[in-house]
């Protein structure tokens, strides 16, 4: 038996349904066969089985924070999420963990004095899956409402920190070079992130 998508989230979430998942933890049940003890019959884990689950809690949250745009919950580039974020309905503040250091630094002062420490930051997707909730290229910064969006969206991202560093406040901001999703199809693909924009050219992701 050859564990689907699907399937395969169901079984290395299930330790992890209020934490982080753990690299270590899913590269062990592979390797030791653990899954095949959990189906109770023969089952081939996938190579790179940590990857493909990381590319598919990111589209996770890709997904989630489309339905929220669609809703009218979540906005995208940096004055409209300075605005959403002043107004005091937003609750996460989502930002690309390649996005230049000085943009992101502004913003994040911004949601701290908004909302006194109570505004979530995300740091774990890229540019280019960021971009793809908003239906463009590249996207730099996005603002969530409170709601059910933004309670499903901090669920994710507690489960991909444990794959993918960058979740804050908590200060773990180490991540894997080199891996993301592009385009609009099934998210068990991994690519190399975006190139930054060269020096002197500004990130425009609020046109």
């Amino acid at each position: 038996m050859v564990c689907t998508s699907s399937t395969i989230l169901a079984l290395t979430l299930v330790p992890s349904s209020v934490g982080a998942a753990d690299r270590a933890q899913i590269d062990k049940a592979a390797k030791k066969g653990l899954f095949s003890r959990a189906f109770k019959q023969h089952v081939t884990a996938p190579a790179g089985l940590a990857d493909l689950v990381e590319d598919l809690l990111a589209r996770r949250m890709i997904d989630t924070l489309s339905l929220a745009r669609k809703a009218g919950q979540a906005v995208t580039g940096a004055e409209k999420v300075r605005a959403r974020l002043g107004g005091g309905t937003a609750a996460v503040l989502l930002q690309a963990r390649d996005g230049a250091p000085d943009g992101r630094a502004k913003l994040s002062a911004v949601a701290k004095a908004a909302g006194m420490g109570a505004i979530r930051e995300i740091q774990l997707l890229n540019k280019a899956e960021l971009g793809l909730a908003f239906g463009r290229e590249f996207a730099i910064h996005a603002a969530l409402d409170a709601g059910g969006f933004a309670t499903r969206i901090c669920a994710e991202a507690t489960r991909l920190s444990g794959l993918r560093g960058g979740l804050q406040p908590d200060g773990n901001t180490e991540e894997r070079p080199k891996r993301g999703l592009t385009g609009t199809g099934p998210a068990a693909k991994g690519i190399e992130d975006r190139q930054a924009p060269q020096s002197g050219v500004r990130e425009q992701d609020d046109l």
